[in-house]
């Protein structure tokens, strides 16, 4: 008697003739020096689970005539190992001789903060947002990191640890945001000539609004001033004539005296985040001749007031506001939208033959204009889409013919019902560096034949991530 059994048809019959024209990466070597660290530090782990703090004078003498420098790496990563306990921390800490360059308290359980804090010295970078230590601690720390080049302290500022802060002669980031007790005197120790960023945070930390004006003559390198949105209007307040050399700010409901302001005090502006701006201000952003990105969020006027065509933008971040996208710039690299209603006047007329990002999230982003920026845009690598759009297998074929896509590294539809398992293999055969494609739980292809890609990647050795969300 013979049996005939019928074999289901494999979900890719042509997936042996597309294995031979994968173009996406291969997955690189590991250095060798890496691998090596990632031993040492399974061997030290496993010897702390075996005999705890037992082993640390130890290893401590095992290690002594190592290199400084890979004892700092070796210690760093045990210390950003985010599953890992923090007792073993702790113990990895002490054989190092509780010696490290960078600390940040967040890989750190809260009842460790304390001791670690206590041990600590000779830091170039400290964070200790959210960390439970005492104001004295902290001040301790400060002094005995004289080469502090980053300090994150939010919540943490005080005159009296601002009165430690300007000792430090080499620091270049300073985070003083969230809730904290800081007077006038205080922030008159905020003086430094090597202070490139400043983290100021909420105008409720503050007596006043213009806490900008005051503190900026002292700095006189300061390039960026982040989580502060009144700048136009404190700006206007300065005592006397100051040109800084300001790269990056923000400013909240903004007239026409405060662009005017930031216009003259910040000629070097390179990025400018804006935040319900009155219409008129959008005729003055021709006159900062090195901007290069602009943040726009929350414009209640209309959009036919938005025009940035004269100007040379090479990012554009937009959100919760509606524009027309024929009145964009066409130097745009980047282009975000966030809660954006989109109008387009001519699809013909755009143009933007350098865009290399382009991201939409909540959008009314229509099949046209995904199609354009495909076939368009030879530079674009990356991708990513929220809303649903109506692709098929075809479109995707159209769009990868005549070398574009060449550039493509990452592809994000959330949504797309009309694109299969094959869209997925043309776009591995054709885009020679895509490293994610996504998310596939949106598209037409079930968890099978994700497995099966997988596979294909895995044992070829292709650097691709092909993402899929069960929960969807």
């Amino acid at each position: 008697m013979c049996l005939k059994i019928k074999v289901k048809t494999q979900p890719f019959p042509r997936l042996m003739f597309f294995l031979l024209q994968i173009m996406s990466p291969k997955k690189p070597v590991e250095n060798l020096r890496d691998l090596c660290l990632k031993v040492i530090i399974v061997l030290i782990l496993d010897a702390i689970k075996c005999c705890g703090e037992n082993c640390a004078d130890t290893l401590t003498e095992y290690f002594s005539e190592l290199p400084k420098c890979l004892q700092e790496r070796i210690l760093l990563d045990i210390l950003q190992l985010s599953p890992l306990n923090s007792f073993s921390k702790w113990v990895s800490f002490r054989i190092f001789q509780y010696k490290c360059a960078t600390f940040s308290s967040k890989s750190i359980s809260a009842k460790f903060h304390e001791k670690f804090a206590e041990k600590l010295e000779k830091l170039r970078y400290l964070n200790v947002a959210g960390a439970e230590i005492g104001e004295k601690t902290l001040r301790g720390i400060i002094r005995k990191s004289p080469s502090l080049r980053t300090l994150i302290i939010p919540d943490f500022a005080s005159d009296e640890v601002l009165e430690e802060v300007k000792n430090l002669e080499n620091l270049e980031l300073l985070d003083i945001s969230g809730h904290c007790d800081v007077t006038h005197k205080g922030l008159s120790y905020i003086s430094s000539k090597s202070l490139q960023v400043l983290v100021i945070g909420t105008v409720q930390n503050f007596e006043n609004l213009d806490v900008l004006a005051e503190i900026l003559p002292r700095l006189p390198n300061l390039k960026e001033v982040r989580s502060y949105e009144y700048t136009g209007r404190s700006l206007l307040n300065l005592n006397t004539p100051f040109i800084s050399r300001l790269r990056a700010i923000s400013d909240f409901d903004t007239t026409i005296e405060q662009i005017r302001v930031i216009i003259a005090v910040c000629p070097q502006l390179e990025l400018l985040s804006l935040e319900d701006p009155v219409e008129e201000v959008f005729e003055y952003l021709g006159e900062l001749m090195k901007l290069k990105k602009l943040a726009l969020s929350q414009y209640h006027g209309h959009l036919t007031n938005i025009n940035l065509k004269q100007l040379k933008l090479l990012s554009l971040e937009l959100k919760h506001l509606a524009i027309n996208f024929n009145a964009l710039c066409c130097t745009l690299e980047a282009l975000q939208m966030r809660s954006c209603h989109i109008q387009i006047s001519s699809l013909e007329a755009l143009c933007f033959r350098n865009l290399a990002s382009f991201e939409a999230i909540d959008c009314n982003l229509k099949k046209d204009l995904v199609l354009q920026l495909l076939q368009h845009c030879d530079r674009l690598r990356r991708l990513a889409i929220s809303n649903d759009v109506d692709l098929s297998d075809l479109d995707i074929k159209q769009a990868c013919q005549e070398d574009k896509l060449q550039h493509l590294e990452e592809f994000w539809l959330s949504v797309a019902r009309g694109l299969t398992s094959n869209s997925v293999i043309i776009l591995m055969s054709h885009c020679p560096k895509l490293v994610s494609l996504g998310t596939l739980n949106g598209w037409n292809i079930d968890k099978v034949e994700v497995n099966y890609l997988r596979c294909v990647t895995y044992f070829t050795n292709t650097n691709l991530n092909l993402l899929y969300f069960s929960c969807f």
